[in-house]
């Protein structure tokens, strides 16, 4: 801040190359937000630095908490992509399962098959290997 009587000012450069560059819209509007910023560091008693300190230190804030945000449904995405691929792998240990299950059952049926039928043929004097039962039942029902 300058002098007692001497009210804040701010210094800003920029281009206005033409007349009705300035005195157009956007020079009128940028004069009076540039008023509008130096009244009020005049009315809080802030000098324009720790008001620009100020702005930063706010924007600085808004910025990390939209970090943490973002990272946050980062790591909730991540984790529900993880339970779902978690859950693809059980699901397909579970189906392999079940299947050796339902392999284990046909193979047991096979044998019990296998052995009424060697029992039959046995009772009739007929003696097969275990590898061409089948074939035998087919040809000769």
């Amino acid at each position: 801040m300058g002098g007692a009587d001497k009210k804040p000012t701010i210094l800003a450069r920029f281009r206005a190359f033409l007349r009705k560059d300035w005195n157009s819209e956007p020079g009128v509007r940028f004069r009076k937000t540039i008023s509008k910023i130096t009244d009020y560091s005049a009315k809080q008693g802030i000098s324009i630095s720790d008001l620009t300190r100020m702005g930063i230190d706010k924007l600085r804030g808004l910025s990390e908490k939209e970090l943490a945000e973002a990272m946050k449904n980062f790591s909730e995405a991540e984790r529900k992509q993880l339970e779902t691929i978690i859950e693809t792998k059980l699901f397909q240990a579970t189906i392999a399962e079940r299947v050796a299950m339902a392999r284990l059952a046909v193979a047991k049926a096979d044998d019990a098959e296998f052995e009424l039928y060697k029992k039959l043929k046995e009772a009739r004097g007929h003696h097969y290997t275990r590898r061409c039962w089948k074939y035998y039942i087919r040809e000769r029902p």
